[in-house]
């Protein structure tokens, strides 16, 4: 006869039981793969800036040590919450990798904690799981995505799930005012992440009422009072960052932004190519069913829908949140959609939550009314994804060169640290440099020397695609005025990794610039990525 362990779950009418292969069997994998993300969160401890985080970090530092304010002196496409988020770790810890990195590795431990203690009503074995892997899939795809914003962005949303589904936390307005402020901490990073609101807020309802009768009348008053209190929590974070713009003269400048030139970007796909119509719509369809190659991730994840909605009664809270699970997972699929680029960050909310919804096949396997076939079906389907979604070559890569001693990657092969001695060595105190860039590494190094930018705008793309429209053409014109005004020494124009957009309405040149640099500026130096020109005298 084979030994069972009872291991404390969900309430359920099944009682949980493990037989003793099986146990032995799961803690051996959770072992490995928690041994994994500890060894991988310590490589990653070295890890340089990249991506667009450096850009936003520069930003903080014009903010916090220039008194920059963000959409009227320096412009982004970033929003406001992002900024502040960047300025308060520059504030906090300072602008170096070491610093960031703390920030990185701390609140991803915040996050695995939120992700544990909702995911525990599922069993303790699966709530370990889901913390675990979730780990993985954020550290495996490497510094380009640590603190990304749509990662910012959904970090408040797992810390809500334990707060909204808590057993302890018995007053359903105070609920509807905790998942209104971190919803609006998230709004502040992605609007777009406020799909999952709806979620939410049907689940409060549901749950105040799963064992109350009630009529119609009293369902919508209660209905109404969450809607306020919702309302309520979303503008407690909101309000004061929008004050704070109109008090330092930005809140139109960003209204500007939102309205008049962020759909134009929208409108970029991700190779940086204007399409409309029903190329677009062929593109937006195409893109979203291939799901960011997420889609081994279906395998488990349709089998725990099934037989997690079959296990838990009705009036189990596991199949309530259960629920919430599978709604989280079908709106943060469509998520990326709203961006239009399905860049690989993209995809990161949609990733933890099919990953959390896989996981919940452990809770269902380890039910004694599921016979031993099922049982080891739905591991399987759990353990093969696991498999075929870790990157493990690169993972051990990443750990292996680490316990070396080997130092990491420099940003950009290098070349950002060759830039960023140049402006040390080159330029005086107070003197400018304008980068001709989009994330080709110019801005990065500017960061590292600490130089001001000679203009509002660090990024050059806005100026190649839509042209014809007027907000293009005034940020031209806007773009030539604040050269001539700020008068910077360098200019530096990227000539590798830097994206060249497409298709109708767009343009590989911009002469009134190429004639202002050819008549105020002469050739200074000249390297495998970049060329500097510096301002001739007057």
């Amino acid at each position: 006869m084979i030994k069972t362990f009872s291991l404390s779950s969900t309430p359920s009418h099944d009682r949980a039981v493990f037989p003793r292969p099986c146990l032995l069997l799961y803690l051996v994998v959770l072992f490995c793969l928690s041994l994994l993300l500890i060894l991988l969160g310590q490589a990653s401890s070295i890890w340089r800036i990249e991506h667009d985080s450096a850009l936003i970090h520069y930003i903080a530092f014009l903010v916090n040590e220039h008194d920059y304010v963000p959409y009227r002196d320096i412009y982004d496409t970033c929003m406001p919450g992002s900024i502040l988020f960047h300025c308060g770790i520059g504030l906090l810890v300072g602008y170096g990798d070491t610093a960031f990195r703390l920030v990185d590795l701390t609140l991803l431990g915040l996050v695995l904690i939120s992700i544990w203690l909702f995911m525990r009503r599922f069993g303790h074995l699966t709530a370990w799981f889901a913390a675990v892997l979730c780990g993985l899939a954020y550290l495996q795809r490497g510094v380009v995505v640590s603190l990304e914003r749509d990662y910012i962005g959904f970090m408040p949303v797992l810390f809500a799930l334990p707060f909204v589904t808590s057993r302890r936390l018995h007053f359903p307005v105070l609920k509807c005012v905790i998942t209104g402020f971190f919803f609006g901490l998230a709004a502040l990073n992605k609007p777009h992440i406020l799909l999952g609101l709806p979620i939410f807020l049907v689940f409060i309802i549901h749950d105040q009422s799963q064992n109350i009768t009630t009529g119609t009348s009293r369902l919508i008053r209660r209905l109404t009072v969450a809607v306020l209190a919702i309302v309520f929590g979303l503008i407690v974070p909101i309000l004061p960052v929008f004050l704070w713009l109109f008090f330092r003269g930005a809140l139109s400048d960003f209204f500007e932004m939102i309205i008049r030139y962020l759909p134009l970007y929208n409108a970029l796909t991700g190779l940086n190519a204007t399409i409309s119509g029903s190329e677009r719509v062929s593109y937006l369809l195409t893109h979203f069913l291939d799901l960011g190659n997420l889609r081994i991730w279906l395998i488990p994840a349709i089998p725990a829908c099934y037989y997690g909605l079959r296990l838990f009664s009705k009036s189990d809270r596991t199949r309530l949140a259960l629920y919430l699970l599978i709604g989280l997972n079908l709106v943060y699929a469509v998520y990326p959609v709203f961006a239009g680029k399905f860049w690989g960050y993209h995809w990161i909310p949609f990733e933890l939550c099919i990953i959390m919804l896989s996981t919940t096949v452990l809770g269902s396997a380890i039910q004694a009314s599921v016979t031993w076939g099922h049982k080891i079906f739905l591991t399987s389907t759990l353990f093969l994804s696991i498999f075929m979604s870790l990157e493990l070559p690169h993972i051990l890569s990443e750990i292996i060169d680490y316990s070396q001693g080997k130092p990491a990657s420099p940003p950009k092969r290098g070349h950002v640290d060759e830039l960023a001695s140049i402006f040390k060595k080159h330029l005086k105190p107070g003197e400018y440099v304008q980068p001709l860039d989009w994330g080709a590494g110019s801005v990065h190094a500017m960061l590292l020397a600490q130089i001001m930018p000679g203009s509002r705008y660090f990024h050059d793309y806005y100026f190649y695609h839509h042209v014809s429209q007027p907000i293009i053409q005034k940020m031209r014109q806007t773009f030539l005025d604040d050269l001539e005004r700020i008068k910077p020494r360098l200019i530096v124009k990227m000539k590798l990794f830097r994206p060249i957009v497409s298709g109708h309405d767009t343009v590989t040149s911009f002469q009134q610039l190429d004639d202002y640099i050819r008549t105020r500026y002469h050739p200074y130096l000249c390297g495998q990525y970049y060329e500097i020109y510096e301002r001739k005298r007057e």
